[in-house]
């Protein structure tokens, strides 16, 4: 199918922002290793002491990015997120509306889906996606709400939602999101017993940031085809109940291939139940 959008529009308003950092508990825990590191003193949870604190490491006139560049440069890279995910835009059009700021981006996806003996009750179902963000004009950055994730239900299901990615990068970011997705997913569906069927599926894809970006290591671009040996990788089973007007879903997703773990660990380490991601959903995910 195809699907062409020739006009959307979006005002994105972000709501409970002094809530930031408990939300985005590892940015305040770079920050804290930032006080401790600088003054040996435990930086407070409260998010007027931790902006102040940010405005005093990175005031020029204090002299940090002279003196202590590494601390600096955390600080500097905390707030550089922290406006990119509670910035208020318009989204799309162009310069500003209302004095926000409008998101300037090109967005492109292409799906394929391919299916063998579709009215059987044993099918195969082979399916591809790609999807590319681009940033443009007055904009260096996606929206967090356009940007791609992955991981879910409907996804790759051995990750949960926004824990995969970008590319082969180790971070601890609550909500992983990139510019670029690709996912390729297979999966064999038959029948059990009765409204009762099963399947096997193989998930693999990942997402990665393909701007320029200094917030993601050259483990999260795609610069050239071989950024595409962090494709995650992950299989599993699941059970699925027809009720006629809708089917209940039930998967197990298992860890196989993480390419953000050391080489000698990428296959397998965590490919157990209790590394395992379950997954409830209400219909075929493709």
């Amino acid at each position: 199918g195809h699907k062409i959008e020739l006009f959307n529009f979006q005002y994105i308003k972000n709501q409970n922002i002094d809530n930031y950092f408990l939300v985005y508990n590892s940015e305040y825990e770079k920050l804290n290793g930032v006080s401790e590191s600088l003054f040996d003193e435990t930086l407070p949870q409260d998010n007027d002491e931790i902006l102040a604190f940010m405005d005093e490491i990175l005031d020029p006139a204090n002299g940090y990015e002279q003196s202590d560049l590494n601390e600096y440069n955390t600080v500097s890279d905390v707030d550089e997120l922290r406006e990119i995910l509670i910035e208020d835009v318009m989204v799309p059009g162009q310069k500003t509306m209302f004095d926000l700021p409008i998101a300037q981006y090109l967005k492109t996806e292409f799906e394929f889906k391919r299916y063998w003996n579709p009215n059987g009750s044993n099918v195969f179902v082979w399916r591809n996606f790609l999807g590319i963000a681009i940033p443009y004009g007055n904009s260096t950055n996606i929206p967090f709400s356009r940007s791609y994730s992955a991981g879910g239900s409907n996804d790759i299901r051995a990750w949960q939602t926004y824990d995969l990615g970008p590319g082969g990068e180790l971070n601890f970011l609550e909500y992983k999101v990139g510019t670029l997705k690709i996912v390729s997913s297979f999966e064999y569906r038959f029948k059990v017993l009765d409204n009762i069927y099963s399947a096997l599926f193989v998930d693999a894809g990942n997402i990665w940031d393909i701007t320029n970006s200094n917030l993601v290591t050259e483990e999260g671009k795609f610069t050239e085809f071989a950024s595409l040996k962090n494709i995650a990788l992950g299989s599993g089973f699941g059970l699925r109940y027809d009720f006629d007007f809708l089917i209940f879903r039930f998967d197990i997703g298992f860890k196989t291939y993480e390419p953000y773990l050391a080489e000698d660990k990428k296959w397998l380490t965590n490919y157990n139940f209790g590394n395992a991601v379950y997954n409830i959903g209400i219909n075929y995910p493709f």
